[in-house]
């Protein structure tokens, strides 16, 4: 998250990418990815990794409030609710 604090987005989503791929299943990664795929706008992605997400952590909220940002920033207020 530091190279995100520092605004090197794309470099953060890289590094989060690697770390992903070293391991697919740690939700922290994740959703660290999903914080800068924000800051980039790219809201598809980040709903597709928080669909993953959904899938192995099904009762983390914070999940659920995310996407609902997302949808809302797409327009979509019977998905953001």
């Amino acid at each position: 998250m530091t190279l995100s604090n520092c605004h090197e987005t794309v470099r953060a989503l890289e590094c989060f990418e690697l770390a992903e791929e070293l391991d697919s299943k740690r939700p922290l990664t994740k959703y660290q990815k999903v914080t800068v795929l924000m800051t980039l706008n790219r809201h598809v992605e980040s709903l597709e990794v928080l669909q993953e997400l959904k899938t192995l952590c099904p009762k983390e909220a914070p999940i659920y409030v995310t996407m609902g940002k997302i949808y809302r920033k797409l327009g979509d207020k019977k998905q953001a609710l």
